[in-house]
């Protein structure tokens, strides 16, 4: 059975949570109190009522083309390991997917994982901003601005400087490495230094491209920081970013110019559309 969850559940959903984060404590902790109600988290339940599986949406905003539309943003989900490959996980974003439908509203996942994407189209999601660009000789990158691998201790100072006033739990270096290095193997993090300012950027090879996962970097600097990670890593191909912030974000979809554009779209509302390159994800905590 699927369905809106209720307080009644909220032991089983941390159980779950700290199943998939373990040691995650602290900010699971911190999500249940902060942003849990029930209209917040779908339940993929046996009929026992037992939780096997959940998915976490919010509402929010996205602007397209200065038009403003009230979505869903789906955050995240995770099952049970004795439920896996079943399909638990799916079914609940198809229900999402027509909750929103029948209430006239649109959802959007900010896809950060090979997994994601594929659960995104299992799901009947279509991609509504596909934006990708091609390095296709590390020598052209040759004017790009240095970088340089970053430690985790640095790494965790840097991100607590750049989210200080927004989140209000302070991820350690052991839980950044543990993120980074256990369960998204083939990345690392770089340290660049853009206009008089060190900036951050997490990123993971993946067969069909270079995945930069989260970033402080200002848009307006994001083709050098891309270059210099391609340059940095001896990667040619396929660049394309996606992040999903660990603050809740309002989304805005701006239009931009820049040969390099930073994000993927899903959208299950076709209804929604924009041109397939040109534009870049803003994302912002309001």
């Amino acid at each position: 059975m699927i369905r809106f969850a209720d307080e009644s559940m909220i032991h089983e959903l941390k159980a779950l949570w700290l199943e998939c984060f373990p040691g995650d404590d602290d900010y699971c902790a911190f999500f249940f109190d902060r942003y849990f109600t029930g209209d917040t988290c779908v339940v993929h339940t046996n009929d026992g009522g037992e939780v096997e599986a959940a998915a976490y949406i919010f509402r929010g905003e996205v602007t397209v083309a200065g038009k403003r539309e009230s979505v869903y943003f789906l955050y995240a989900g995770a099952t049970f390991k004795k439920y896996r490959k079943m399909g638990k996980c799916s079914a609940i974003c198809r229900w999402i997917a027509d909750y929103c439908r029948e209430n006239g509203v649109g959802i959007i996942s900010l896809s950060t994982s090979p997994s994601s994407l594929s659960l995104c189209e299992k799901s009947g999601m279509v991609p509504m901003v596909s934006m990708r660009a091609t390095v296709t000789a590390v020598s052209e990158l040759a004017g790009a601005l240095s970088c340089e691998d970053c430690g985790y201790e640095e790494f965790a100072a840097m991100r607590r400087r750049f989210l200080a006033g927004e989140f209000e739990i302070d991820w350690t270096a052991d839980t950044l490495r543990y993120m980074y290095d256990e369960m998204h193997v083939g990345g690392g993090i770089v340290k660049i230094s853009i206009g008089g300012r060190d900036c951050y950027a997490a990123y993971t090879c993946l067969e069909d491209g270079l995945l930069i996962r989260e970033t402080d970097c200002p848009a307006d600097n994001m083709d050098a920081l891309v270059r210099a990670v391609a340059a940095h890593i001896g990667y040619t191909g396929k660049v394309t970013l996606y992040t999903k912030p660990d603050i809740i974000p309002r989304l805005s979809v701006t239009a931009s110019q820049e040969e390099f554009c930073y994000a993927h779209l899903w959208f299950v509302d076709e209804s929604l559309n924009a041109p397939d390159a040109g534009w870049y994800i803003n994302l912002t905590a309001e």
